[in-house]
């Protein structure tokens, strides 16, 4: 494998170092975890007189991000919600999922499908709510599969996880 040699100039901001690059040969490359899991930087240091100090070499390592977990949603076993119906008028919050991403970028939740879709009560906000777009008592269906999944902006097909809602307590009207 052949090293790669480039000039950078450094910015020292309040102990963090901020690299750009100079050259136009390697600008715009992207840093990949899968081509190359770290990279050597080269760095040699020089003061207003031109004066160079000893060559530093620091290794970087590229971590492969990660996909957002789920604290309260599971594959195995699936999550399973009970509803009372009568608990549950329209746009009463059902369950709020939650979770957290290793690199802290921000986990957005959303709703792929409903079954059966053509009543499916039930919607999904990025925050992980779900809340109810109906009035469960006397709702016709009594239950629900959701897929729903959890991603940031980096991994955008994540495995879904099912929900399954099961509505019990409903009332349905009937004309003699």
């Amino acid at each position: 494998m052949s090293h790669i040699y480039d000039v950078f100039t450094t910015a020292r901001f309040l102990s963090v170092w901020v690299i750009y690059y100079v050259s136009e040969a390697v600008a715009g490359r992207s840093l990949s975890y899968d081509t190359n899991p770290f990279y050597n930087l080269h760095i040699e240091y020089s003061d207003a007189a031109g004066v160079k100090g000893a060559e530093k070499i620091f290794t970087v390592h590229i971590n492969d991000n990660k996909a957002p977990t789920s604290d309260n949603l599971s594959r195995l076993p699936i999550t399973k919600l009970s509803l009372v119906a009568k608990d549950f008028s329209a746009t009463d919050t059902v369950f709020t999922a939650t979770g957290s991403d290793v690199e802290n970028d921000n986990v957005i939740y959303s709703m792929l499908s409903c079954t059966p879709n053509a009543t499916c009560p039930f919607i999904m906000s990025p925050n992980g709510t779900i809340v109810t777009n109906a009035d469960l008592h006397s709702y016709p269906n009594n239950s629900f599969q959701l897929s729903v999944v959890a991603t940031d902006k980096y991994n955008k097909n994540p495995t879904p996880y099912t929900v399954i809602v099961e509505i019990a307590g409903q009332y349905i009207e009937t004309t003699r």
